[in-house]
C-alpha cells in the first residue's frame, strides 16, 4: 500500500478492453463508478471516455473526444 494515496487525488480510472470494443454495462454503472472519468483503450487501437459527471461517453477522433452517446438512468443503474 501506498501511504502517500490519501493525499492524492485521483480523477478517472484507466483500463483495457481485450475483446470488446466499447465500454460494458457494468462500466457505465453508478455502483461501479469510483472516479470522474473511465477511460477504456481497446484491442482495435480505440480510446473511450465516459465523463460520469456529464453522462456521456466520447470517442477520440483526430485528437478530439467526440460525444457518442449520452448514458440514461436506466443504463446507469439509478
Amino acid at each position: 500500500m501506498d501511504p502517500d494515496a490519501q493525499t492524492v487525488n485521483i480523477y478517472a480510472d484507466y483500463h483495457s478492453h481485450p475483446a470488446i470494443t466499447g465500454f460494458s454495462p457494468e462500466d457505465l454503472q453508478a455502483r461501479t463508478q469510483r472516479y470522474d472519468f473511465r477511460l477504456m483503450f481497446n484491442p482495435v487501437c480505440e480510446v473511450r471516455l465516459y465523463d460520469f459527471q456529464e453522462r456521456t461517453v466520447f470517442f477520440l477522433e483526430d485528437g478530439q473526444f467526440v460525444p457518442v452517446k449520452r448514458i440514461t438512468d436506466d443504463l446507469r443503474g439509478q
